[in-house]
């Protein structure tokens, strides 16, 4: 096992909107203003926050962090960054990654593990994987935030790059922007929906 990132790149070549329904556009379209569409995304230019701003300010926190502890695991991490729980990548009585319950709600457990399987699937016969350790989401612009009235969910668009940490170095991914639905169970806030933009050019 020797590079992660080099399956997760293969991954997005042959179709990584498996894990990240992802759609490659120019920067010069970023002028466009749009609500949300998690079926047909574009770039959005401003998204006016709602919500008081210390729940604001703490959702990009926290939206951050699953950002980074999300790639971090489906690179094959082995521990959350930022002293958080241990991940586990044991499997539950229905062949379940445990983990993935640390960053994705209950309605997408199932899909994102499976999703995930497949992918390690392919890392493990790929002689090149290394595991990362570390991830962090450089954030570029926040786009805004808007929370629900019933402090139950929000969605959120902020620009940013993921960058995988290895042993010899870091890996920056391509700058993107991210449209995101997180939800609070249990008192946690977890991704339910997210759509990474590419921007290039």
């Amino acid at each position: 096992m020797k590079n992660k990132s080099l399956v997760i790149k293969v991954m997005v070549i042959a179709g990584l909107a498996i894990l990240l329904p992802t759609i490659v556009v120019s920067v010069r379209n970023a002028s466009a203003v749009s609500e949300i569409d998690f079926n047909k995304p574009r770039l959005i230019s401003s998204y006016k926050s709602i919500g008081d701003l210390e729940t604001i300010e703490e959702l990009k926190v926290v939206t951050t962090r699953l950002l980074e502890g999300k790639a971090f695991f489906w690179n094959g991490g082995n521990y959350y960054p930022h002293d958080g729980p241990r991940i586990h990548w044991d499997f539950d009585k229905d062949q379940n990654i445990v983990g993935v319950k640390l960053f994705w709600s209950a309605k997408k457990f199932v899909e994102k593990s499976n999703q995930l399987k497949k992918v390690w699937k392919l890392a493990d016969n790929d002689s090149a994987f290394a595991a990362p350790v570390g991830s962090t989401y450089e954030v570029k612009s926040w786009q805004g935030v808007r929370v629900a009235e019933d402090q139950l969910s929000a969605t959120l668009v902020v620009t940013g790059r993921t960058v995988l940490e290895f042993s010899e170095g870091s890996k920056p991914d391509v700058l993107e922007q991210c449209q995101i639905r997180i939800v609070k169970e249990d008192g946690v806030w977890l991704l339910d929906e997210v759509v990474a933009i590419e921007i290039r050019g």
